[in-house]
C-alpha cells in the first residue's frame, strides 16, 4: 500500500532535477549552436581551373611585367573560370594572411571579348588591390568576422536538424529542452543578425574605398577613357552570361550543351538587341552608390576615371586572346570543369557538341519559332508551337479558318 506514494516521490524528485538541468542543458546547446561553424561541414567548394606557366608562358611573362610596372607582388596561383570577373585574394585564407601567398582568378570571358588595352586594365585593378597591403588584410579580417555572422544567422545544418526533430519526440521533458534551446539560438541569430548588418556597413565602405583606389592603377596603366570603356562593357558582358545559362538550361534538356561557354557568351555579346544595350547603358548612367554596396556604382566610378585625365603607360590595341597560347583549347577545357565540378553535371563527349554547330541549331531553331508565327499571324505562342502533318493542312479556300481554330486550341 506504500509502493504508490513512493513511485510519485520518486518521480516529484526526479522532475525538480530536471527543472535545474534544463536551463543548463538549453545554455549548452546555445552555446554549442554558437561556434558551430568551427566544427559543422562545409559543403566543398568549387576550385577554379588552374593555369601554370608551362602551359600559359606568354601570359606568366606578361603578367611579371604588370606586377613589377604596378609595385605589387606576384600572384603565387593563377586560375581562370568562365564569369564575367576577375578577383584577387589570398591563396589559402588566413594561411596566406602575413605573407606575399596571393591568387589571381581571370575570367576568360574578358580575353575573348576585351581588346589586349581593355584587359590589361581589368588586371591593372586586380594588381592595383595586391598592393593595398595592409588595407587588404584590415578588409580580410572584417569580411571573416562577418562571414562567421552570416553562417551563424543563416546557415542551417544537420544540427539544426537534429535539434528539430529532438523538438518532435515523445518525451515531454526532451522537447522542453530543445524548444527552449531552438528559442535562445532564434534569439541569440537576430541579436547577431544585428551585428553582422553594422560590420557588413563598415566594410563595404572599406571595400568601396579600395576599389576607386585600385581603379586609379588601371588608369595609370591604360589610361582613363579605355578602363572607362571596359567598364562600360562589362554590364553587357554580363547580360550576355546570362543568357547563355539560359540557353544551356534549355539545352540541356535534350542532353546538349556547347563546348565552349566562351564563346557563345562572346557570340551573345556581340548580337545584343539594341534596345537591351540602350538600357543597360541608361542603367549605368543613374546608377547610385548605396550604404550597403561593396562596389561604388559604375557611375561614380567611371566619373572619377575620367576625371584623372591619363592617357596611361599601355596602349596595345590587338585581341587579349593572344596572350593564351591556344584560348579556344583552354575555354573548352575550363567549360567542361564547369559543367562537372561546378554545376554538377553528368556531362560526357556525346553531350557535348561544337559551339559553331550549337549556335547553327539555335539559330535554325530561332527561325523556325519566327515561321511559326508569320504562318499563323501571331496568333500562336512560340514556348508551344503546333506542329502540322502535310496530309492534314486542308486544300480547299477556307484554310486560314481552319488553320486559326488549330492555333486557337493550341493555346
Amino acid at each position: 500500500m506504500n509502493h504508490g506514494p513512493a513511485v510519485e516521490d520518486s518521480g516529484s524528485v526526479g522532475g525538480h532535477g530536471l527543472l535545474y538541468i534544463a536551463p543548463i542543458l538549453v545554455g549548452i546547446i546555445a552555446i554549442v549552436f554558437m561556434i558551430k561553424p568551427l566544427f559543422a561541414r562545409h559543403k566543398d567548394h568549387y576550385h577554379p581551373y588552374r593555369i601554370s606557366r608551362e602551359s600559359e608562358p606568354l601570359m606568366f611573362e606578361f603578367i611579371e611585367w604588370l606586377c613589377d610596372s604596378i609595385g605589387a607582388p606576384m600572384p603565387a596561383r593563377i586560375e581562370v573560370t568562365c564569369e564575367v570577373n576577375a578577383s584577387a585574394g589570398f591563396r589559402r585564407g588566413l594561411l596566406s594572411f602575413f605573407g606575399n601567398d596571393m591568387v589571381l582568378t581571370i575570367g576568360l570571358p574578358l580575353a575573348t571579348a576585351f581588346n589586349l588595352r581593355q584587359f590589361t586594365g581589368v588586371l591593372a585593378h586586380e594588381f592595383g588591390h595586391f598592393s593595398q597591403g595592409a588595407s587588404m588584410r584590415l578588409t580580410f579580417i572584417v569580411r571573416s568576422i562577418n562571414n562567421w555572422f552570416y553562417r551563424l544567422v543563416y546557415e542551417r545544418d544537420e544540427w539544426d536538424d537534429k535539434l528539430e526533430q529532438l523538438a518532435g519526440v515523445n518525451s515531454h521533458w526532451i522537447r522542453l529542452i530543445a524548444n527552449g534551446a531552438r528559442a535562445f539560438v532564434w534569439l541569440n541569430r537576430r541579436i547577431l543578425w544585428g551585428l553582422m548588418m553594422l560590420g557588413h556597413m563598415v566594410s563595404s565602405f572599406m571595400l568601396r574605398q579600395m576599389e576607386l583606389d585600385a581603379d586609379r592603377c588601371a588608369v595609370d596603366t591604360v589610361g582613363a577613357e579605355v578602363y572607362a570603356d571596359a567598364l562600360r562593357k562589362l554590364p553587357l558582358l554580363a547580360v550576355a552570361s546570362h543568357m547563355t545559362i539560359q540557353d544551356l538550361q534549355e539545352s540541356w534538356k535534350d542532353q546538349r550543351l556547347c563546348d565552349n561557354m566562351m564563346a557563345l557568351i562572346a557570340y551573345n555579346y556581340h548580337n545584343l538587341p539594341d534596345d537591351v544595350v540602350k538600357k543597360l547603358t541608361t542603367s549605368q548612367s543613374h546608377q547610385k552608390t548605396h550604404l550597403f554596396d561593396t562596389h561604388p556604382s559604375d557611375r561614380q566610378r567611371i566619373e572619377q576615371i575620367l576625371s584623372y585625365h591619363s592617357d596611361g603607360l599601355f596602349h596595345f590595341q590587338e585581341p587579349a586572346s593572344q596572350l593564351f597560347r591556344n584560348l579556344d583549347r583552354l575555354s573548352r577545357e575550363v567549360t567542361k570543369d564547369f559543367y562537372r565540378d561546378q554545376v554538377g553535371l553528368n556531362v560526357t563527349g556525346e553531350n557535348l557538341i561544337p559551339t559553331d554547330a550549337y549556335l547553327s541549331d539555335q539559330n535554325s531553331q530561332k527561325e523556325d519559332f519566327n515561321a511559326y508565327r508569320r504562318f499563323f499571324q501571331n496568333l500562336i505562342r512560340i514556348h508551344n508551337p503546333v506542329t502540322l502533318e502535310s496530309s492534314r493542312i486542308p486544300h480547299h479556300s477556307g484554310y486560314r479558318t481552319d488553320l486559326f481554330k488549330a492555333s486557337q486550341s493550341a493555346q
